[in-house]
């Protein structure tokens, strides 16, 4: 079946999917439906934008690495009133131009490093001054460590670790939505067979119900049979026709139901077609199911729900840790170091005399030199520091704290609780298929009986031995015996496909891949 699966899959790639059309009659088998559903299902659309809004979520929670790029432009015009002799002129001008290029870098520890690069332009009517104008460069480290408060990965990259954790669930999530699909579609179609199959059963009961009023008729005739017979076959007869109205009423809801599941464009605004199913349950009964341990294990390794839980607790863990850092103090270590540079336009003054003198000549200074003495690192500065702070009151870090800590708990007992939940699941469906196994092997006993005991009175009753109203009870128990047969049989496929459900295996038996799905629907 699984190869078979496959083989369909890749022909389903190249040629698209193909219905077997009849008229308005679908042949689909069970293989055919759930690749159907996979592909269209409105469900499965909606739990995939999930998944894909999770991995914009992700990229987007690495915003906080991404190095920041700053740009300053500033200009000044000042006019003041001059306070000194020594300024040379009653009203000082000063005209200043500057641009400050700043790089910022988050790093995984917690700390912020930052390159700034600032230069400045300064021209004034100050004679004072010994360069005019003058071009003045500063480059600059900084370095700030939070040592408690902030400090380490898990507090920077906390948005980044529940991300990941929210993707990963998301994928859980959509496993969980491919495998209840998968479930509804085969449970829908194998009850499709059943109403379909209990339909012949009502038809060959009907059948069997106007040969007796046949045999009934031609007594009658011959004078072996009282009229009063006729009407009792009669009556069976139309009791059986309305139970095969009743059978196709739920033909049609049964229809309906794998309708929905499979969305199929082609017919998605006229539902007015038949599906008949081309797969037969199988009465294998000798499925072998693993003890409740294995059982156990199995599904903490494959259910996805499980698999949620324990991404929730981790991120719930990630909070606590956050939270618990987040009251202590702050303490954050700074470094800088920082080179300057200074050029601009020399004045020289006749006999050196800043009061009286002339200008007798410039020596001319470019804005380059100053970004040159800067990058040499001719002035070197340095300086570190540590700040201190600490809250007077901690309250509201600490209802923070206790808010993250009843998450966290929480988790740990959703975990506990679905664990419980799974394993009382997988033990309700080990139940079902044992159950189901041996009603099978009684319901396959109980029609041949029946087969045996309706043979036998027809045979009495053509001898007179027996009576009309004897015959038709055994040929009613005849018919529940094989609905009851035929209800065993589709039982034990859903018990079965319950169980595989139950420990997360159940896309496995068919070789459904992710990749494949998400390839299929353009990730």
């Amino acid at each position: 079946m699984k190869k078979f699966f496959l083989l369909f899959l890749i022909t389903l790639f190249f040629t698209g999917f193909i219905l077997a059309n009849t008229g308005k009659v679908i042949k689909l088998s069970l293989n055919q439906c759930i690749l159907q559903g996979l592909k269209k299902n409105l469900d499965l659309n909606i739990e995939l934008l999930t998944y894909k809004e999770s991995k914009e979520g992700v990229i987007s929670s690495y915003g906080i690495f991404i190095p920041q790029f700053d740009l300053q432009l500033s200009t000044r015009r000042t006019k003041s009133p001059s306070s000194s002799f020594l300024e040379g002129a009653e009203i000082t001008k000063t005209e200043t131009d500057s641009y400050n290029l700043q790089l910022t870098q988050k790093i995984p520890t917690g700390a912020d490093l930052s390159l700034n690069l600032q230069s400045t332009k300064t021209e004034t009517n100050n004679r004072f001054y010994g360069f005019n104008p003058s071009y003045s460069t500063r480059l600059t480290l900084n370095f700030t460590q939070p040592l408690l408060k902030g400090f380490g990965s898990i507090v920077t990259k906390k948005e980044i670790i529940i991300a990941t954790n929210n993707k990963k669930a998301a994928l859980f999530g959509l496993k969980q939505k491919v495998m209840d699909i998968v479930y509804s579609i085969e449970e829908a179609y194998w009850n499709l067979v059943y109403a379909r199959l209990n339909l012949k059963v009502k038809e060959e009961a009907l059948k069997l119900a106007k040969d007796l009023l046949r045999k009934n008729e031609k007594q009658v005739e011959v004078g072996t049979l009282a009229p009063i017979e006729i009407m009792a076959a009669k009556a069976e007869v139309a009791s059986r026709e309305s139970e095969i109205i009743q059978a196709k009423a739920a033909i049609e809801q049964a229809e309906d139901n794998l309708k929905k599941l499979l969305n199929i464009v082609e017919y998605e605004k006229n539902w007015d077609y038949k599906i008949e199913p081309v797969d037969l349950p199988k009465t294998d009964v000798n499925f072998i199911i693993p003890n409740l341990n294995e059982a156990i294990e199995i599904a903490k390794n494959n259910n996805p729900l499980l698999k949620q839980q324990e991404l929730n607790y981790k991120n719930k863990e990630v909070s606590l840790k956050v939270a618990r850092n987040q009251m202590l103090p702050t303490l954050d270590f700074q470094a800088s170091y920082w080179t300057t540079g200074l050029s601009g336009d020399r004045i020289l003054y006749s006999n050196n005399d800043f009061f009286r003198g002339e200008i007798i000549g410039i020596i001319k200074g470019e804005p380059k030199d100053s970004l040159r003495d800067a990058l040499k690192s001719i002035y070197n500065n340095w300086s570190v520091s540590l700040n201190l702070r600490i809250p007077l009151s901690n309250s509201a870090l600490k209802a923070q704290y206790a808010a993250a800590k009843i998450q966290y708990e929480k988790a740990l007992l959703q975990i506990k609780n679905s664990e419980q939940g799974v394993i009382q699941e997988i033990r309700n469906a080990i139940r079902e298929v044992e159950s189901s196994i041996k009603m099978v092997h009684a319901t396959g006993v109980a029609r041949e009986l029946a087969k045996s005991k309706l043979d036998a009175e027809i045979k009495k009753l053509s001898t007179g031995l027996s009576t009309n109203y004897q015959v038709i009870q055994y040929q009613k128990d005849y018919e529940q015996s094989k609905s009851s047969e035929v209800k065993a049989i589709i039982d034990l496929n859903i018990a079965i496909l319950k169980f595989k459900k139950a420990i997360g295996t159940l896309l496995d038996d068919y070789g459904i891949k992710f990749k494949n799905i998400l390839k299929d629907r353009g990730k």
